[in-house]
């Protein structure tokens, strides 16, 4: 089995290699790579992604990366998006102006609730599961995850949306889950115990 980390200039990728390399308990070889083409043979696929959601996907077209990555989210093979890596699988962002996104989930990536909590944000919080997702297998539901962002993924279809925080005492999404197609908001490389299962349940997906 092959689990690629894609490597396009924005993604955490030491702290994310390691920890996918203690959850398996499966043979794997773990692939951090900027060539697009190993997404033809690769099993699995984590979009990582820290930054700027118009410059991350800039970055993916001057790669050359976006047709492999829409090739291989076809294929419906599994692919984990992480924080920005998550938000750019969204149609548009608002993000410093208006930017298109890979629009493989409908809807838009919006700035965080206005009130006295401080933005960007940064830190640990309590997970509020929306429905009982493979993703959270073996993972209580007062796990916290630790997050940092100034912007959420809002998608028009609220079914897909595994996982919510509170913040300005609204809930904003932290995960979804739409078929083949994984995504958090939150760092699970950085999320300890928790964070590890779950990075586990994709691989074992």
């Amino acid at each position: 089995m092959k689990l690629t980390i894609l490597d396009y200039g924005v993604g955490n990728l030491e702290s994310l290699f390691n920890a996918c390399k203690k959850t398996s308990n499966i043979k794997i070889d773990i692939n951090v790579s900027s060539n697009p083409k190993d997404l033809s043979t690769s099993d699995s696929l984590i979009l990582p992604g820290v930054g700027a959601f118009g410059h991350a996907m800039k970055l993916l077209e001057l790669n050359g990366c976006i047709n492999n990555i829409n090739d291989y989210i076809d294929s419906k093979r599994p692919i984990l998006g992480i924080c920005l890596g998550m938000q750019i699988l969204f149609s548009r962002s608002y993000e410093f102006g208006s930017h298109n996104g890979l629009n493989f989930i409908k809807g838009a990536v919006q700035k965080l609730p206005e009130c006295e909590e401080k933005r960007p944000n940064v830190g640990w919080r309590q997970l509020i599961k929306d429905n009982e997702s493979s993703m959270f297998n073996g993972i209580d539901n007062n796990s916290f995850f630790y997050f940092t962002h100034s912007y959420f993924c809002k998608p028009l279809d609220n079914k897909i949306i595994n996982s919510s925080i509170e913040f300005c005492g609204e809930d904003v999404t932290s995960s979804i889950q739409n078929e083949n197609i994984w995504a958090t908001q939150f760092h699970p490389e950085k999320s300890a115990e928790a964070g590890l299962i779950l990075l586990r349940n994709f691989i074992n997906f």
